[in-house]
This record gives structure tokens, sequence and C-alpha cells, in this order.
């Protein structure tokens, strides 16, 4: 057992709030994450924070991809989960520049189209960001199998140029 290990052990995890719980996984614990399943609460990996975060968003917005893969193994279905702006975890992995965390997001399944509040899906964010490594890998994995998708960002990264425009 490593230290950190050590040091959940002795919070007593299944005491953490769900605050608790996002804000421990802001700093990329994948002991966090094992303790929790080691102690038959894999159902507080799906809690959320007064914003609707999930530890995955943090762990998506910060690049902790160990942490990330070992959630999603075991709790795959909050890869869209949204949070109170409507992003999800590959929104924030797009807005942080995180691409090795967009790429494994993407291979397990994340949705590529869903959109935020601000109705924009993550390729949109990336381009807002000028994170041109994650727009280059959007284009070689998603090429013209999402041709309608990518008409749909196309023009919402227009509107978005437009905007940047009229507030310069």
């Amino acid at each position: 057992m490593t230290q950190n290990e050590d040091e959940y052990e002795e919070i007593y995890v299944e005491r953490l709030s769900a605050e608790q719980l996002v804000e421990f996984a802001r700093y990329g614990e994948p002991a966090l994450v094992s303790e929790l399943v080691v102690q038959g609460l894999s159902e507080r990996l799906a809690s959320q924070d007064s914003r609707g975060n999930t530890m995955l968003h943090m762990f998506a917005a910060n690049g902790y991809l160990p942490c990330a893969k070992l959630f999603v193994q075991h709790l795959p279905s909050a890869l869209d989960v949204q949070n109170a702006e409507g992003n999800t975890a590959l929104h924030w992995a797009c807005v942080s520049g995180q691409l090795e965390t967009v790429m494994f997001l993407m291979a397990a399944g994340a949705k590529v189209a869903v959109e935020n509040k601000a109705e924009r899906t993550p390729i949109c964010e990336a381009h807002k960001h000028q994170r041109t490594e994650i727009l280059k890998f959007f284009e070689e994995t998603l090429g013209n199998k999402e041709e309608s998708t990518e008409a749909e960002n196309a023009s919402k990264m227009e509107s978005m140029a437009i905007e940047d425009q009229m507030e310069q």
C-alpha cells in the first residue's frame, strides 16, 4: 500500500461528501478511485459536486489519464454526464488542451456531439481555445463519418469567430 492509499484509508472514504470526493479528484489521486472500489463503494464514483461536476470532469480537465482510465473502467456510464453548464468530461479535456485524455475519452465512447449550455460541442471548445492538436485529432479521427456534425461545428465556429471579432 502506498502512502497516498494510507492517507485515504485514514480519511474514511465512505464519509466523504460528494463535494469532498470531487475536490480530491481535482488533484488526480488514483488511490481515491481505488479505495472507493476496494471498500465496495463504486457507486460513490458517480458523486457530483454542487456544480454538477463528477470526478471524471476533474480528471479530464487536469489531464490525470491514469485516474480517468480507472474511473471509466468502473463507471463507463459517466462518460457523458453533463455538469450545470452542460459540459462533459470531453468538453473539459478539450478546453484544457489534454490531448491524451481526449483520445482516451473518445476511444472509450464519449460523444463528440454533446452541446453545453453555450451550444458548443467539445470540438467547438477546442476551436475556441485554439487547441490545434486536438482539432487535428478530431479531423483525423472523425473524417467524413460525422459530416452533419462537422457542418454544424463549422457553422458554430464561424459564429464564434464573428463573436470574437465583435468583442475586440
